[in-house]
């Protein structure tokens, strides 16, 4: 073991050293992608996929049973040394150390025999709960719980072990399974019989309320039968799996009790279900699975020529599924190879996972045999290319050897398949043995599809309706599918009841899904769905389009009236004339109608009137200039087609239209609007009216006539006219005039109006004079001048004989657009009132300068047609003469001096915001000009830098006097006063003053202070030292100590301290102890006048007063008994006449003196003097007085508080009175 640990550390090295090689040489390793089948790359030893674990030196270790843990661990159990054997590994399968020892649990049930784990089960709270068989002289089934750590759990069984033959005279373990209210389920077999035993959770006795035993058997022939596997059912019932003897061989079998625990005979025949996959060889059957269809799964090997593994599947109620392989069984053969298989597991695709092992050759050459198979129990070619798999533990470890032997699997949540049994890799020994396989899964594919019935039809789905649009790279089956999307129009029906949008269906119950279309209705809907492999769902969903056909119905309708109307009536609309239409019935309301119409006179109507199917209007227009009659044929069309013997026309209805002759106005087109400009003098607009007619053909030889009028013959000195000869239109526009004019052309001919008749026509037109605008004119003023920050100005008419241009002009608008050179100049720039001439402007502030300004005037006639709408532009000068602005400043604080601090003073930045005025004057010099009014303050006078704004200047000192100075402060530039300039501030003025200030006084404090409790009145001698007012000239000065305390309670006389000595005084109070934190400051008389102190900072310290235990004292009390009786005390008696003022209770009385006429006793034994009696044994402490003594009697006792005893002792009174008796007399009765 050891040399192949080092050979195994020492490839992992070379291993990671080759790969940093490659690396550094720019070489890609790129890992082949693993296959369903492979070994993990992630799991084992070297990340192998294979592990072991040596339990015990030579133990010959072999693990049967494997258990998945939620967070990816998982737990293997078998046998070692003939012990129960438990490890726990990782997900990547280390060994957990965390667990038991090592990461390792052994169990000795039965002493020096085998035991051996056969299956585990996970309880939710995270106790593993373990069955196997204990054997020896008897053999039995041996149950352990342990906790999540790997503990044995005392409060199941005996120790955590149940070990039980179930009332047989022998009985073997196999499978354990959990029941959802958390009861345990055992199997196994008991006395040659299948056998299932519930027990209690709580602590592992058998469950009565299960065949009121606990335990229930299966007997199939009165032979030899071995139960194997378990499946609870979602109904609650139990099946157990295993084979059973027919006499000659031995088949599988199935037995199946209801969750009371008695035979299910709804079961199979009788509750009992058998098979026989090899017909006549030995068929044994060793694991037993559920699927998600709830068919049931024996798997094992059967012994023919070789042994060959063997499947079965039932149904949920025990009938042999034909449809699973060769039907219900499958054998798959290995010539010249023994398969032994040993266990099954079910993956989320319902594909069967198979394992044991293949013997080749010799008995210990063994290797690992995983198979996997679809659901209908072909072999899985996905898996390892042909359906199975071998493995040889110890080649994979490089370090060949020959037994490896695989017992149990189980399924990750993510697909990937634990193999565990035993392997001698190690040479001479076994071990736990672990494969880890991978077995990815690939999700399925959706194609829409489609399936069709007829109107108010049940339309009834099959599995293939959904299965055939289902695509699955790994050759799953569909499992169950999701309606994602419910259809409209209808109802989609599982079973008769509605289905809901995410309702989950189950392949099996596809067949009685139906959609129920809404009555009457037909046409498409559609539903969409998502299929499930048994692990994933498809990345998209399916559409599943539901189409309905319908059967057509003719439509009708019923006719309007004959129609009469006059020639050249134009379009006729007879609303409503049809009526009454209908398509058909409600459920072809959405078809469409048309009618179909004929004529016989083509003349008459060269387009046959029409008829619309929804209003019913007949609309129709006779033939221009035709007259005469015509019949009209009618049909009413739906669109609903002739499919499946419908009918889409009506029966032809006929009705007759009439047109008489009537005259036709005469006609003409006009030329249209006609626009000129104003003043253009006469106009002719030729062929102004062109294709004049009196009408139709033979209405040519009437007499025609055009007439003019308008509605502004103001605008015309010669009126329009129209020849009819040539159609020019001509008119002359009066002089300066412009306008509109609506003009009406009417041509008439000589024909009538009999019948309705048209002898005119008529034509309106819009003659337009454009007006062509003049440029307007005005005379500008001056130029300007005036000084820098004057304001608004305001030049009264300076502007003047402003005119819009000709008199017919007059009613324009006008407005002056003023621009200048140097907008810079102004706040307000210049502007000019069109109406009263006057120029406005507003110089902006500190600005000088001189402008050009440009005025032009505008009217709003426009420049259309080439006119004129701004006057010539006028140009004049406005200058703005510079003025001196004052400078400015702001002054800082008046200063304060202690008088004993006189000296220098530098105010940094005392002026501020110093300003020598506008922007443009930042360049001028500034001074500042300081004055005061008190000389005698100051050895070197106020001034001010004029750059820093800083204040200098210095004060006598020691004077002892209060003396304050008034200061006034003027700025002043270098800008002159021309033209009303300014080039000084406004005086501003503030205070320097020597002032008087109290100085607080200090001292130093003393140590804390620590005494005992009733240490009584305390002082300590010049505690606080140093003590001083304050500065020199502070001398006469009054001083108080203040102190205050955090625990005031601690003293009867709160600490103090002598104002004049120092001393430290207080008194703690009685019966007093604890800490206090003392605050002591020093104040004096000097007030607080301009920033004065005249109380010292606070200064702490500790008072601490440390307990000292008082001795309790004890009362006396009396007892009252009865003559020749037992006085009986109580613990109470003695604690309520026991009192400490440290609140100590009694712990233990001594007795001082003893009572005479009778015996103090404690337990039954007399009580000696000085005796000592704990508090809890007064309760057994009694007086038994002289037989037939009355009186009293006394002794005393004394009580300890755990410390001291009382100082004095008390007495107890003991009060025996005598017996009460009650005489009961005769009572003579006189019967007379």
């Amino acid at each position: 073991m050891k040399l192949f640990r080092l050979w195994h550390q020492a490839t992992a090295v070379l291993v990671v050293c080759l790969v940093l090689l490659l690396f550094i040489l720019g070489i890609s390793l790129t890992a082949k992608a693993a296959s369903p089948g492979d070994l993990d790359g992630t799991f084992g030893f070297g990340l192998t996929g294979v592990t072991f674990t040596d339990i015990g030196t030579a133990s010959n270790d072999a693990a049967h049973a494997v258990a998945l843990l939620a967070d990816g661990t998982f737990l293997v159990g078998g046998t070692s040394n003939d012990d129960f054997a438990l490890v726990k590994y990782t997900d990547v399968g280390a060994v957990d150390t965390s667990f038991g020892s090592s990461g390792r649990v052994t169990t000795n049930i039965s002493g020096t025999n085998i035991d051996q784990i056969e299956d585990i089960a996970v309880q939710s709270d995270g106790s593993i709960v373990v069955v196997g068989t204990s054997t020896g002289t008897t053999d039995s089934i041996a149950v352990v719980r342990y906790s999540s750590s790997g503990v044995p759990d005392s409060g199941f069984g005996s120790g955590g072990i149940v070990n039980t033959t179930l009332g047989g005279t022998f009985a073997m373990g196999t499978a354990v399974a959990l029941q959802t209210d958390g009861q345990i389920i055992i199997g196994g077999t008991r006395d040659d019989d299948f056998v299932v035993a519930r027990l209690n959770s709580s602590d592992g006795s058998l469950d009565t309320t299960f065949n009121t035993t606990g335990y229930n058997t299966a007997d199939f022939t009165g032979r030899a039968d071995e139960g194997h596997g378990l499946v609870i059912q979602s109904s609650g019932a139990i099946v157990i799996g295993g084979f059973m003897n027919q006499g000659d061989h031995q088949d599988f079998g199935l037995a199946r009790f209801t969750a009371s625990g008695l035979l299910d005979s709804t079961f199979g025949t009788g509750g009992l279900a058998t098979a026989d996959p090899s017909g006549g060889a030995n068929d044994l059957a060793y694991a037993l699975a559920e699927q998600s269809t709830g068919a049931l799964v024996l798997a094992g090997f059967s012994e023919g020529a070789d042994e060959e593994t063997a499947l079965a599947r039932f149904t949920a109620d025990g009938v042999l599924d034909t449809t699973f392989g060769s039907s219900g069984t499958v054998t798959t053969s290995n010539p010249g190879f023994a398969d032994f298989t040993y266990d099954l597991a079910v993956q989320p695709t319902d594909k069967l996972v198979v394992i044991g092992f293949t013997q080749n050759g010799l008995p210990t050459n063994e290797d690992f045999r995983v198979a996997r198979y679809n659901s209908d129990g072909s072999l899985d070619t996905n898996f390892g290319g042909t359906g199975i798999v071998y493995t040889d533990i110890g080649t994979v470890l490089s370090n060949a050897n020959h037994q490896d032997e695989a017992y149990a699997v189980a399924v990750q949540p993510d697909n990937r398949i634990i193999v565990v049994g035993l392997t001698d890799v190690t040479s001479g020994d076994k071990n736990f043995a672990v494969a880890r396989y991978e077995s990815q899964n690939n999700a399925p594919t959706l194609l829409n599809g489609s399936v069709s019935g007829n109107e108010d039809s049940t339309l009834t789905f099959s599995s293939t309706d959904f299965s055939n649009n289902f695509d699955d790279p790994d050759g799953d089956s569909l499992i169950q599918v999701q309606i994602t999307a419910l259809p409209a129009n209808g109802s989609l029906l599982l079973n008769g009841s509605p289905v809901v949008a995410n309702d989950v269906i189950p392949v099996a119950e596809i067949a009685n899904l139906t959609f129920q279309p809404v009555a009457d209705w037909f046409g498409s809907t559609s539903l969409t769905w998502n299929g499930f492999d048994g692990i994933d769902y498809a990345a998209s969903t399916a559409t599943l389009t539901l189409t309905i056909n319908a059967v057509n119905d003719a439509p009708s309708f019923t006719r309007g009236t004959d129609q009469s109307v006059a020639e050249d009536a134009g379009l006729q609309t007879v609303a409503g004339w049809a009526s009454g239409m209908n398509l058909g019935p409600a459920n072809e309301s959405g078809q469409t109608g048309n009618f179909v119409v004929s004529s016989d006179n083509t003349t008459l109507f060269p387009t046959p009137p029409a008829i619309d199917a929804v209003t019913g209007d007949l609309t129709f227009t006779p033939a221009a200039n035709v007259f005469g009659s015509a019949t009209i044929t009618v049909r009413l069309q739906d669109d609903g087609g002739t499919a499946n013997g419908g009918v889409n026309l009506s029966p032809a209805q006929t009705f007759f239209i009439t047109v008489s002759s009537v005259n036709d106005a005469p006609s003409f087109t006009n030329g249209g609007n006609v626009t000129v400009n104003e003043d253009s003098g006469a106009q002719t607009v030729a062929g102004w009216a062109s294709n004049i007619s009196p009408g139709p053909f033979g209405e040519d030889a009437q007499g025609l006539e055009f007439t003019v009028t308008s509605n502004n013959n103001g605008l015309f000195a010669v009126p329009p006219a129209v020849s009819l000869l040539t159609g020019n239109l001509t008119f002359t526009p009066v002089a300066d005039v412009s306008g509109t004019a609506q003009v009406t052309v009417t041509l008439t001919d000589d024909g009538g109006t009999a019948n309705g008749g048209q002898n005119s026509s008529q034509a309106v037109f819009t003659l337009t004079v454009n007006p062509v605008n003049d440029a307007p004119t005005f005379t500008g003023g001056g130029n300007q001048q005036v000084l820098e920050d004057v304001g608004a100005q305001t030049v009264a008419n300076w502007a003047s004989g402003m005119n819009t241009g000709s008199p017919n002009e007059s009613g324009q608008t006008l407005t002056f657009v003023v621009t200048t050179n140097n907008d810079a100049l102004f706040a307000s720039g210049p502007a000019v009132n069109a109406t009263t001439g006057t120029l406005t402007y507003t110089p902006a502030a500190n600005a000088n300068g001189s402008a050009t300004v440009t005025a032009v005037l505008q009217d709003n006639g426009g420049t259309l047609n080439g006119g004129v709408d701004t006057s010539a532009p006028h140009q004049f000068t406005i200058t703005v003469t510079a003025v001196n602005d004052a400078p400015s400043f702001t002054k800082g604080a008046n200063q304060f001096i202690d008088e004993e601090n006189g000296g220098f003073y530098e105010i940094v930045g005392w002026a501020s915001n110093i300003s020598a005025g506008a922007a443009n004057e930042s360049g001028q010099t500034l001074t500042f000009n300081v004055s005061h009014d008190n000389p005698a303050l100051f050895v070197v006078p106020p001034a001010i830098d004029a750059t820093t704004g800083n204040l200098t200047f210095t004060t006598i000192t020691g004077s002892g006097l209060d003396l304050l100075a008034n200061v006034s402060v003027t700025l002043t530039d270098n800008g002159g006063t021309a033209n009303g300039g300014a080039n000084s501030s406004a005086t501003q003025q503030f205070t320097i003053s020597l002032t008087f200030v109290n100085d607080p006084p200090s001292f130093v404090v003393g140590a804390d202070q620590a005494v005992e409790e009733d240490s009584g009145p305390i002082t300590v001698p010049g505690w606080a030292s140093a003590i001083d007012p304050g500065s020199a000239t502070e001398g006469g000065q009054a001083l108080t100590f203040l102190t205050s305390n955090d625990n005031n309670s601690l003293f009867a006389v709160q600490p103090s301290v002598d104002d004049a000595t120092g001393d430290l005084t207080f008194t703690p109070a009685a019966n007093a102890f604890g800490l206090a934190t003392v605050s002591v400051r020093l104040q004096d008389n000097g007030g607080t006048a301009n920033g004065g102190q005249d109380t010292s900072a606070a200064q702490t310290f500790m008072i601490t007063v440390s307990p000292i235990n008082d001795a309790p004292t004890v009362a006396a009390f009396t007892l009252t008994g009865t003559e020749n009786s037992d006085l009986l005390f109580t613990a109470v008696s003695f604690t309520d006449n026991f009192n400490d003022v440290d609140n100590d209770s009694l712990q233990s009385i001594r007795i001082s003196s003893l009572p005479a006429n009778g015996s103090l006793r404690l337990n039954g034994t007399a009580v000696s003097l000085n005796q000592v009696i704990p508090v809890g044994q007064l309760g057994n402490l009694v007086f038994t007085p002289a037989p037939d003594w009355t009186g009293d009697s006394s002794f005393s006792w004394t009580g300890f508080d755990g410390t001291v005893y009382a100082t004095e002792t008390a007495v107890v009174t003991l009060t025996i009175e005598p017996d009460t008796f009650i005489l009961f007399l005769p009572l003579v009765v006189n019967d007379n």
